[in-house]
């Protein structure tokens, strides 16, 4: 199970997907660093609320 339901969604989304994209790009890991993580994190779950605060008429709309 990759979410556990006493965690914030976004959170878990973001922290899998981060993991997942450290996977595939060798040194990463070894480079992060707990501010520059917390960055990361803030502008990802800023870009994901405003995309679920978002409505989308057409495709073309979303992908503007």
């Amino acid at each position: 199970m990759y979410f556990i339901t006493k965690v914030d969604f976004i959170d878990a989304a973001i922290n899998r997907a981060y993991r997942d994209f450290n996977r595939t790009q060798t040194g990463l890991a070894e480079k992060k660093k707990a501010d520059s993580y917390s960055k990361f994190k803030n502008l990802i779950r800023t870009i994901i609320e405003e995309l679920l605060n978002t409505e989308f008429s057409t495709q073309a709309d979303f992908d503007a």
